[in-house]
């Protein structure tokens, strides 16, 4: 059995993490709207399997992915990761990362941080917060796990990735600093 706990932007139930938002003031085509700092929280279990964190874009705008961190607690050996943004309803892997947490000997805690490919995703107003597309991290479920997925998300208008090109969408990431390290 696995363990799933998803989320939807812009609002994160306080149970299972929390989003901070912060309005950028663009005009949503060539700067971004707002960014949005996201945290959702996997606690594992003794059912094995996998233990997934998945955060759905907001389906009011079209979302930029900034970048991706995982943070794995409870660490008392190597952990596989694997980060993926699912962009359609087949489940499909648009980029993906796997990376292997290793065993310090004395930290519980492992982070890996990742900038996915620039791209631009758009959701549909779902009722399952699960549906794509999604950010996705995926470990091991053991139950003295605990996975945290954390997202940066730049908000366009949802006409952007149809009359401005990536190249113009992506500068926002270049100038990001100051954002995302506050």
């Amino acid at each position: 059995m696995s363990v799933l706990v998803s989320a939807e932007l812009p609002t994160i139930d306080t149970s299972i993490g929390g989003v901070d938002v912060r309005a950028l003031g663009g005009n949503g085509f060539i700067s971004a709207h707002s960014v949005m700092r996201a945290r959702v929280v996997a606690p594992g279990d003794a059912s094995g399997g996998t233990l997934e964190a998945r955060l759905r874009m907001d389906p009011r705008y079209c979302c930029l992915i900034s970048h991706v961190m995982c943070s794995v607690q409870g660490q008392t050996a190597a952990v596989p990761v694997d980060m993926a943004i699912l962009e359609s309803s087949n489940s499909v892997t648009a980029v993906r990362a796997q990376v292997q947490l290793r065993d310090t000997g004395t930290l519980t805690t492992g982070i890996t941080t990742w900038s996915p490919d620039p791209m631009v995703l758009s959701a549909d107003s779902a009722a399952d917060p699960s549906a794509e597309p999604v950010v996705r991290v995926q470990i091991p479920n053991d139950s003295a796990l605990t996975c945290i997925l954390f997202a940066h998300v730049f908000a366009f208008d949802k006409r952007a990735r149809e009359v401005v090109p990536l190249d113009v969408i992506t500068n926002v990431l270049h100038r990001s600093t100051n954002v995302i390290c506050d």
